[in-house]
């Protein structure tokens, strides 16, 4: 149920499938470990991608369930919560999210239109999801009438929670994202200087390393050496016969 009301489903644009199944599986085989750690024995961890999609569906899926309702499509709209979504400012579009009737006064008082707080069809979410049409039509009529960073500086001062739809380059470069250590360089041996965007999870005690996966065939002369007693002079051996592969220099990344 992604896309516009009018228009086709659109395909979200990140591997969510690939992404959500690794991360399941993640959490699957660290359930495993803490249940051998307290109970004994091994576990069989079963994880699909079409099984983690449909647990992302999450309320709307209860929804549905429960009540036979479907989700319609609402490009960004939020399905249960009105205002929130994207709205289009002179120059870009910002998402303004007043989920709850404290959001909402604030909002209301924010862009001058107090009326709408007492109005039944927006005094409340219930209402406001009935009136979905009008509420947005009020608010785009405002909003488009001013620059992003008018509109997020009023938020922001309003206590709104909101931000900047940003491309790639701009959610890249944003100042949180940068501060948060979100964008790093490592050295590669063949490709010189690489940024990327490093795991997301930050534990004390624990320092990420900024190094490049392993080359192809970097540690097989280590694994013989060590594991095997190979000499030097036989892994030689077995490079020169092609046997294994065994890259000429290794960067200490």
């Amino acid at each position: 149920y992604t896309g516009e009301p009018d228009g086709p489903p659109a395909r979200v644009g990140t591997p969510l499938a690939d992404l959500a199944g690794g991360i399941y599986a993640c959490i699957s085989v660290l359930g495993a470990l803490l249940g051998r750690e307290l109970h004994g024995g091994g576990r069989h961890a079963d994880v699909s991608m079409l099984d983690s999609l449909v647990s992302l569906l999450a309320y709307d899926g209860l929804d549905h369930l429960n009540s036979g309702r479907l989700a319609t499509r609402q490009g960004t709209a939020h399905s249960h919560m009105v205002p929130w979504q994207a709205f289009a400012t002179r120059d870009g579009h910002v998402v303004v999210v007043a989920r709850d009737e404290k959001f909402w006064r604030n909002l209301c008082e924010g862009i001058d239109r107090r009326d709408l707080i007492d109005d039944p069809r927006s005094r409340d979410n219930t209402a406001r999801v009935a009136n979905r049409e009008f509420v947005v039509g009020e608010l785009e009529a405002v909003f488009s009438t001013m620059t992003t960073a008018e509109l997020t500086g009023l938020l922001d001062r309003f206590d709104i929670p909101s931000a900047p739809v940003n491309d790639m380059a701009g959610v890249l470069a944003d100042d949180h994202v940068i501060e948060r250590g979100m964008v790093r360089t490592y050295r590669h041996p063949t490709l010189g200087e690489v940024r990327y965007q490093p795991s997301p999870m930050k534990l004390s005690g624990w320092q990420q390393p900024d190094r490049h996966a392993p080359m192809l065939g970097e540690d097989t002369a280590t694994v013989l050496s060590e594991r095997l007693g190979l000499s030097a002079d036989e892994i030689d051996v077995l490079a020169a016969e092609g046997a294994i592969g065994v890259p000429d220099t290794v960067s200490d990344g």
